[in-house]
């Protein structure tokens, strides 16, 4: 039996859009309008020499192109509507006084990086570029490529927090522990108010095995965002690493208030409850769990272990064949289903059970799991 708990990785990305406003095609590439007076003045001048390759910036702060090699092609090019209507004189004329980027469509990742390129050919130290094109790669799962272009994006701008908050994750997701931590560190330095950083730092500290390290990172999280739900839900796994079941029990509720949809929260906090004793209680916070997620194959099988221990053998397995049925991999929900059916009197039911549990650890290269039910098979 192992009652499953869950964390968060939290992920931190400039978000891409798709550009709004004036959308026309020209003869090589995707070309839109950014009329003066929409965004910051930072951000209103014309193109001039330096800026090619540069971000352009909506007036939500959403990056949605690159900036062009020149301020005005509208009388070089002809330029149609995405809609293949042709513009007027006085529209063509009145875009003479805009400046003009290359839009970039999000949802093409492909596109996006072929972008990203073009505009480090056309300026090498856009720091910026690199980084943009660093999270398109990591979007696309290349993950090598994105911890590459961070680390370019790092070498142009040291002061770039998020480059090495990414490269963190990335980092993180890649095996990389210590280097994720090392990431994560260095953003937290540049950038004392990351609370995402301290976040991640502390998922990574937990994983390795520093459970204080990671409450500490987690409190921080807090102290700076106290409505990041993930923080105290993390909290809580690490407190319950240490057996204080009252604080974890407390955060992972500060959890469900903040964030009162997430699933997880609900079956970290039964999890507790049941470790507890609560099994009533346990059985309440999977429903809820369930109900919000009813594809959260934890919740269900471990639902179905509180049900087992209150002498509920059919509600069990009927959690159980749910568990199964949403992740046919779950290996100890085929294990628990085989000691409930077991004890139920169903024999055959139970060897068949205990042995595809057996099978699937030994695939997952849990080697003393599958000991153990081979030991326990030899006594039936």
């Amino acid at each position: 039996m192992k009652l499953h708990k869950l964390s968060h990785l939290l992920l931190f990305f400039i978000l891409l859009f798709p550009a709004s406003g004036i959308i026309i095609i020209g003869c090589s590439s995707s070309v839109f309008a950014r009329k003066p007076g929409t965004l910051s003045e930072s951000k209103l001048n014309d193109i001039q020499q330096g800026m090619s390759g540069g971000a352009i910036i909506n007036e939500k702060g959403y990056l949605v192109g690159i900036n062009s090699k020149i301020a005005h092609p509208v009388s070089q090019t002809d330029f149609r509507y995405l809609q293949s209507e042709q513009p007027d004189e006085k529209t063509l004329k009145e875009w003479g006084n805009y400046s003009w980027g290359i839009a970039i469509n999000l949802g093409d990742k492909a596109g996006a990086i072929k972008h990203y390129t073009q505009a480090i050919t056309i300026n090498p130290q856009d720091a910026e570029a690199y980084y943009n094109r660093g999270v398109a790669k990591y979007k696309s799962g290349d993950k090598a490529g994105a911890i590459k272009d961070f680390t370019q994006a790092i070498t142009i701008n040291p002061q770039l927090a998020k480059a090495y908050y990414n490269r963190g994750v990335a980092k993180y997701e890649s095996g990389d522990k210590v280097g994720a931590i090392a990431d994560f560190t260095q953003a937290i330095t540049i950038n004392p108010q990351l609370a995402e950083a301290y976040y991640n730092r502390g998922l990574a500290k937990s994983e390795s095995g520093d459970k204080a390290g990671a409450i500490a990172d987690y409190t921080q999280a807090i102290t700076i965002n106290p409505q990041l739900a993930e923080a105290y839900s993390n909290r809580g796994l690490a407190k319950s690493e240490l057996g204080d079941k009252a604080g974890e029990i407390a955060d992972f509720t500060q959890a469900i208030t903040i964030n009162p949809q997430d699933a997880n929260f609900y079956n970290n906090r039964g999890n507790t409850k049941y470790e507890s004793e609560d099994e009533t209680g346990a059985i309440a916070d999977y429903t809820q769990a369930i109900t919000i997620n009813p594809q959260l194959a934890e919740a269900y099988n471990n639902r179905g272990t509180a049900k087992h221990k209150l002498g509920d053998k059919a509600g069990a397995i009927a959690d159980y064949n749910q568990a199964i049925t949403i992740n046919p991999q779950d290996a100890y929900a085929y294990y628990n289903r085989g000691i409930a059916k077991y004890k139920s009197g169903d024999k055959a039911g139970a060897i068949k059970d205990l042995e595809t549990a057996k099978q699937l650890f030994q695939q997952q290269g849990d080697i003393q799991r599958y000991q153990k039910i081979q030991e326990l098979l030899n006594k039936l």
